[in-house]
């Protein structure tokens, strides 16, 4: 795949100078200044101006050019980005972090918002050893998040909502939720739910809505989800009380490597409340 930094500078360069007497000429020229400062998402936009400006002009099919090899590489660090989430997750892959961490930061540098994502959501775990880094991840995800990706508005809305590098303002992480839950990303969808039980943040406390919002993010197999649907069923959070439901999302959720459904299964096998009783079973899952 083609990377921002293989585009050639000088043949864009001498195409930029010997257009100037083009409509479309300076931006051209700006174009390839902010490439070669690697400003790269800005050079996208200048250049696609330049296209607007005189698209027949000999410095409009030029900037159209750069432009198509500008989008062609960043469609290709969003799929590097996307492999990052992959490792991230262990979807699809070998959980790995680290590694993930090394495929976003190249795939930012190359341009891709959701790598950039990628880098804020590593920089909050703090996986390199140096600690969190809640300044670093701000600056990475609020960009990330203008830029439609649904998993850094998540995550903002996490910041906010739990007053992490950021003043705890559960107004504020409402709509990011809201904005991610829309495009898909569960991780909104279960912060949206949660709010929309407590009634926080301005939204109205509607149980049976959060509930829905909780099970959408629980099928797209998200485990922390599912814990939060086990202690919906378990404390009757618009819904009866549903023992059975509770240890079966609970066990959901502690096969998808969530330590609290971990406990719930146990205390399920434990007690035969929701699940047939099986200490030994019981005490493997609370080993988890």
């Amino acid at each position: 795949d083609m990377g921002w930094t293989d585009i050639g500078f000088t043949a864009l360069l001498a195409a930029g100078l010997t257009a100037c007497a083009d409509k479309a000429g300076p931006q051209l020229q700006r174009c390839v200044e902010l490439k070669t400062a690697l400003k790269l998402n800005e050079a996208v936009v200048t250049c696609k101006a330049a296209v607007a400006a005189d698209a027949t002009s000999k410095a409009g099919r030029s900037a159209a050019a750069v432009l198509g090899e500008l989008e062609r590489a960043k469609r290709a660090a969003d799929q590097d980005a996307a492999h990052g989430f992959a490792l991230w997750d262990g979807k699809r892959a070998a959980k790995n972090p680290a590694e993930a961490k090394q495929v976003f930061d190249r795939a930012c540098k190359q341009g891709s918002a959701l790598g950039c994502g990628g880098v804020g959501i590593s920089l909050l775990d703090g996986i390199d050893g140096t600690g969190m880094d809640y300044a670093g991840a701000l600056a990475q995800l609020k960009p990330a998040c203008e830029a439609k990706v649904a998993r850094a508005c998540s995550a903002l809305g996490s910041m906010h909502l739990q007053g992490t590098g950021v003043p705890k303002d559960q107004a504020a992480a409402a709509p990011l939720f809201m904005r991610a839950c829309d495009a898909g990303e569960p991780r909104g969808c279960v912060g949206l739910g949660m709010m929309y039980q407590a009634g926080a943040g301005g939204l109205p406390k509607d149980q049976a809505r959060g509930l829905k919002l909780i099970q959408q993010a629980c099928d797209a197999e998200l485990p922390a989800a599912c814990w939060a649907l086990s202690n919906a069923y378990f404390m009757g959070l618009g819904t009866p009380k549903e023992p059975g439901l509770a240890a079966k999302f609970g066990h959901r959720a502690c096969d998808g490597g969530d330590g609290d459904g971990c406990l719930r299964w146990a205390s399920a096998l434990t007690s035969g409340e929701g699940a047939d009783k099986d200490p030994p079973a019981a005490f493997s899952a609370a080993q988890k």
